[in-house]
């Protein structure tokens, strides 16, 4: 039996999947916006049947991928293993329920509510119901605007679903719907702890005190200094950089920045005075609102 002991080569294959998925999460934490990476992640984590994590690193790989036939393809054949699984276990579940209509807030994967219907008075849904694109994700916290969520695990990746119109759910891209819960890949290498959203636009904080924004921006509410009506991608606000942000919260048209020692800055529309400087101009930079 060439000196090998029963379930010697079982154990040889575990080895060598162990080893597999090591270099990929090397790779992974040296390059975590090469889509290649998660996607061997993805596809270490499938050979020894842990398929809910693969198919998270999957989900990574295509977001930044989106046209690579391979990645979407192992996916789909993931998702089918989750599927018998009866979908993966985690704790931090998600409940979703009210109007989804035709922007996919319901997250279930359709437009107009998906099973709740294809009709606007069909896709209200009067209970919660879990929202399968979260499933398997420790979620640490959830925003909703108008017609867009957004929700913020406890790794520190964000996801996104609903209208994206105005680029409200970050993920690049012409698509005015994103039907389903996705990564959004310009966070990807930045640990968020924190969301709002106003109407149109987005706001997250990361570990580290910086902020990013993106989406509707006509007003100045994503503090960048312009009025560009879709941002669709993520980038930093440059006038918070050296900051240290606690905390933020969206208006509809307006946001508003609590500072690590206290100070209150707002940015955005500001036609009823809502940013607080005194005038009814819009503000598009972050100023500090004096009492």
């Amino acid at each position: 039996m060439c000196g090998l002991r029963p379930g010697s080569r079982n154990k040889r294959r575990l080895e060598q999947h162990g080893f597999a998925i090591t270099d990929a999460l090397s790779c992974v934490a040296l390059a975590p916006t090469w889509p290649k990476g998660y996607y061997r992640l993805g596809s270490a984590l499938t050979a020894v049947k842990k398929y809910g994590e693969a198919a998270d690193n999957l989900r990574r790989a295509l977001a930044l991928s989106p046209d690579d036939a391979a990645i979407r393809a192992a996916l789909e054949d993931v998702e089918k293993a989750v599927g018998k699984l009866g979908g993966a276990a985690g704790r931090g579940y998600v409940y979703t329920w009210g109007a989804a209509e035709a922007v996919g807030r319901g997250g279930d994967g359709a437009e107009g509510g998906g099973a709740r219907g294809a009709s606007a008075s069909a896709s209200a849904s009067s209970t919660p119901k879990m929202l399968e694109g979260a499933m398997g994700r420790q979620v640490g916290d959830v925003a909703c605007g108008l017609q867009h969520s957004v929700l913020v695990t406890l790794g520190g990746e964000v996801l996104a679903w609903g209208s994206n119109k105005y680029g409200q759910c970050g993920c690049g891209g012409k698509a005015e719907l994103v039907a389903r819960p996705t990564y959004i890949a310009g966070l990807f290498g930045h640990r968020c702890v924190s969301v709002a959203c106003g109407g149109a636009h987005t706001f997250v904080i990361t570990d580290l005190g910086k902020t990013f924004s993106w989406g509707q921006g006509a007003c100045g509410q994503l503090g960048k200094g312009h009025r560009n009506t879709v941002v669709a991608t993520p980038s930093q606000v440059s006038a918070l950089a050296d900051k240290q942000v606690r905390g933020v919260a969206c208006g509809f048209g307006h946001t508003v920045v609590v500072l690590a020692g206290g100070e209150c800055l707002t940015c955005g529309w500001n036609k009823a005075g809502q940013c607080g400087n005194g005038s009814n101009s819009d503000v598009l930079t972050p100023i500090q609102v004096h009492a």
